[in-house]
């Protein structure tokens, strides 16, 4: 089985597209039961708008504390995975399911292990010794495009190239960008919060990928 968390509107367009194109089809074929997990990210942050999951920065400050990683993807996939298990007969508790990530041999150091027993990480591509530029050669050679980087959008971690790509190709994520920065800072204002950052992005590249993505 392959599980994709989507987060629906806060997703880069082009992930969603190439997931519809390319990843579903692909599983079809080969046999894979594809499983689509939808969590609506960005009206989650509107209905809370002056705090905000991203660890948003503060105008000259550093990053808050991440808390969508473990709301938004860790916590919806475990229900899903639970859901299955049961749905297998697999009892909770005393079966544990092979979680495989796709992580790269060049990224060996996100290698962790969950904080629940019901179910182990393991990493093919990192038992292969696989690095980023092979899994890319490997899409290439078996007639597949290479994905994207997939982030949200709004995401803080996000190079700023990146993001200045997809509003420029995207519009609607220009504006839904707009709104998002004008209705959590209007928020915050009325709380007499400082202000934050949204939509700037990093002069570097801080993303460890650590959101599953």
């Amino acid at each position: 089985m392959a599980v994709f968390v989507d987060l629906k509107e806060a997703e880069d367009p082009r992930t969603r597209r190439y997931v519809d194109d390319v990843a579903i089809p692909y599983c079809e074929e080969a046999g894979i039961r594809f499983i689509r997990v939808e969590v609506d990210a960005l009206g989650d942050m509107l209905a809370n708008p002056a705090h905000p999951k991203p660890p948003f920065r503060t105008k000259g400050g550093g990053f808050s504390v991440r808390q969508c990683t473990n709301h938004w993807k860790i916590r919806p996939f475990r229900r899903a995975l639970r859901s299955l298990m049961r749905e297998c007969g697999a009892r909770i508790g005393r079966t544990s399911v092979s979680v495989a990530l796709g992580i790269s041999y060049d990224e060996i150091e996100r290698m962790t292990q969950p904080d629940v027993s019901y179910y182990a990480h393991v990493f093919p591509l990192i038992e292969r010794r696989m690095t980023r530029f092979d899994c890319a050669r490997l899409l290439v050679e078996n007639g597949l495009p290479v994905p994207p980087k997939s982030a949200c959008w709004f995401c803080p971690y996000t190079r700023a190239e990146r993001l200045d790509e997809i509003t420029r190709l995207y519009p609607d994520v220009a504006r839904a960008l707009d709104d998002l920065r004008e209705r959590v800072n209007s928020a915050r204002a009325r709380k007499g919060l400082p202000e934050l950052a949204i939509g700037q992005g990093s002069a570097g590249s801080p993303c460890g990928g650590y959101c599953m993505a």
